[in-house]
C-alpha cells in the first residue's frame, strides 16, 4: 500500500475517513492524496470559488493530523464526484480509496446511487468506507471468503493493509438437507450430512488459503452454516471486529440492481468498517 485515496466532501463522515486515511498512510509510509470534487455544472467563477475554499479547508485539516504527518498532496476538482475519483484513482494510480459514509446512509434506497456505492459498483480499485473512528491501528478482522477470485483478491487487500491483525476467515454455507425427514431418523441424517459438509468445506478453505503461500499470516478459520450476509454481521459484532472484509462482482442490471446482495448488506449494516475489492 503505496498510494492511498481519500475522497472527501468536507462532511462529518469525511473527518473519520481522513484521520483513518493519515493512519494507515503513517503505518504504510504511504503517499496520501485527499481530492475534493465540487459539482462542475454551475457558473465557472462559483465552481473557482467552491475549490479555492476547498482546498483551504482540506490544507487546514491535514495541518492538525499531528507531528507525523505522511506525505500528502490535495487535489480539487470539478465534476460529477465519482466519475472524477475514479478517474483521479486510475490516473494516479491508488492502491486504495477510502470514503466516508455516515449513518444516513443505512437506508437502501438512500445508499443505491450515491457516490460510495457508484466508486465501487464502477471501479476496480479496492475502496475502503469507514464509518468507526480511527482511534487506533485495525486489529481484528473478519474475512468473507466464498472462494472466488473476488474474495482472494479482497483477502489479499486485507492482508497488506492490516498484516499484524488478528485475522478470521470465515465461510458460510446454506445447508441443502430437506426438512421433511422427522424425528431420530432427521437428526442422525442431519449429523452425517453436517460432518461430511465440514469436511468438504474446510477442504476448499484449506486449498483456498494455500493460494496465498507465505502472504496469509496466522488466521482463525470459521466456517458456518447459515446466510452469508448474516452470518459475517453476527461474526463481525461477535469479535467486536473493526474491520469486515469481502469481494464483490460489482455487476448492474439483471446481474445485480447494485453490488450484489452480500457486499451490499455489510455496507449498508456493518458495525464497523468495510473493505470491498474485486478481481477485476
Amino acid at each position: 500500500m503505496k498510494r492511498l485515496l481519500l475522497a472527501t466532501d468536507l462532511s462529518s463522515r469525511a473527518e473519520r475517513a481522513l484521520d483513518r486515511a493519515v493512519r494507515l498512510a503513517r503505518q504504510h509510509q504511504a503517499e496520501l492524496r485527499v481530492l475534493s470534487v465540487v459539482e462542475g455544472d454551475r457558473p465557472a467563477n462559483l465552481v473557482d470559488a467552491e475549490r479555492a475554499e476547498a482546498e483551504r479547508i482540506l490544507a487546514e485539516r491535514l495541518q492538525t493530523v499531528g507531528d507525523a504527518k505522511p506525505s500528502s498532496s490535495i487535489s480539487v476538482v470539478g465534476g460529477k464526484p465519482f466519475i472524477e475519483i475514479l478517474r483521479e484513482a486510475a490516473s494516479w494510480p491508488a492502491d486504495l480509496i477510502v470514503i466516508g459514509m455516515h449513518q444516513a446512509d443505512v437506508l437502501q434506497d438512500m445508499f443505491r446511487g450515491t457516490t460510495a456505492e457508484r466508486i465501487i459498483r464502477e471501479g476496480h480499485i479496492p475502496t475502503l468506507v469507514v464509518r468507526k473512528d480511527a482511534a487506533e491501528d485495525y486489529r481484528r478482522i473478519v474475512v468473507g471468503i466464498d472462494f472466488s477470485v473476488h474474495a482472494l483478491r479482497a483477502a489479499q487487500c486485507a492482508f497488506r493493509l492490516a498484516p499484524k491483525a488478528e485475522f478470521h476467515l470465515v465461510h458460510s454455507f446454506l445447508s441443502p438437507f430437506p426438512h421433511f425427514i422427522y424425528g431420530d431418523v432427521r437428526a442422525e441424517a442431519r449429523e452425517v450430512h453436517t460432518q461430511a459438509m465440514d469436511r468438504a468445506v474446510n477442504e476448499e478453505l484449506t486449498a483456498f488459503v494455500a493460494r496465498f503461500g507465505d502472504q496469509v499470516p496466522p488466521a482463525n478459520r470459521l466456517v458456518v452454516s447459515g446466510m452469508a450476509q448474516e452470518v459475517l454481521l453476527a461474526t463481525a459484532s461477535q469479535l467486536n471486529a473493526d474491520l469486515l472484509v469481502a469481494g464483490t462482482h460489482g455487476r448492474a442490471g439483471i446481474a445485480h440492481a447494485a453490488l450484489g446482495s452480500v457486499a451490499e448488506d455489510l455496507l449498508l449494516q456493518a458495525p464497523c468498517d468495510v473493505l470491498v475489492a474485486k478481481a477485476w
